[in-house]
């Protein structure tokens, strides 16, 4: 953790403060957010706190990118993704597959990895939708 100076020739520099997870240029803020894990609770603490950092910082040139992992081993990956699926940042937004969303996409496509999946919490994301799990 700390604080990381990129030099850029083009624009100068570019500090990345890493504590936070925020990126920030002389103005432009990212906000970097991974392994979600099916916690709403969580996803709508991290929401609360990027709305009032903009506040705080007084910019609107932002930026947040979602690293995957939203499903799994919490209880409410139903949830996360009907949030993110509607943008609840007040910034523009970019979502990428973490590993296990691609295991339940190679699930639900029927390849064999139920057992597998299983194990990292696919249970929980299957209850969050309502899909009867016992005895699976």
């Amino acid at each position: 953790m700390g604080i990381h100076t990129i030099k850029n020739s083009a624009t100068g520099e570019v500090t990345i403060m890493m504590d936070g997870n925020v990126a920030s240029s002389g103005g432009f803020r990212l906000y970097v957010i991974e392994d979600i894990h099916g916690r709403a609770d969580l996803l709508d603490r991290i929401v609360n706190e990027i709305y009032r950092d903009i506040e705080k910082q007084h910019t609107d040139n932002c930026i947040t990118i979602t690293l995957g992992d939203y499903i799994d081993r919490g209880p409410d990956s139903r949830s996360v993704i009907d949030r993110l699926a509607r943008n609840p940042f007040p910034t523009e937004y970019v979502a990428l597959m973490g590993n296990h969303e691609a295991l339940f996409e190679k699930y639900l496509n029927g390849a064999p990895i139920g057992d597998y999946w299983r194990n990292l919490g696919g249970l929980e994301t299957l209850h969050s939708y309502g899909v009867p799990v016992k005895g699976l």
